[in-house]
């Protein structure tokens, strides 16, 4: 099954773009806002955003720079003061948290797969 609305968001280091597709992979939602410094502002920036682009089925995160296969960014060359970050437990926790239940509830799964740019 292939599904209705997927979400992306690409951290970059000028902006963090957001998009959302619907299941004829139209752009029906996009956002952006300024990549803030520092890996706490930047976690903050990217669950901010993925909360505002609606309810979605799939969300994937895409940073720059040296990422494991856990999830982890190593470096990040374009981001300022961010290093060793936990990008998707980090994200995936704070969208899953009690805290953002009611926004996530029509959220079947969430998929945070971080990219190298």
């Amino acid at each position: 099954m292939i599904p209705t609305r997927r979400a992306g968001i690409d951290v970059g280091g000028t902006k963090c773009l957001g998009v959302v597709l619907d299941e004829h992979d139209r752009v029906v939602v996009e956002q952006y806002v300024h990549t803030p410094k520092g890996a706490d502002a930047v976690i903050d920036t990217v669950v901010e955003l993925a909360l505002s682009l609606g309810d979605v089925d799939t969300l994937g995160v895409g940073v720059p720079g040296l990422v494991t296969r856990s999830g982890v960014l190593r470096a990040a060359p374009n981001l300022f003061d961010v290093q060793e970050l936990d990008v998707g437990g980090l994200v995936s926790g704070r969208l899953r948290s009690e805290e953002h239940t009611s926004e996530l509830q029509s959220l079947a799964y969430l998929v945070c797969r971080l990219l190298l740019e």
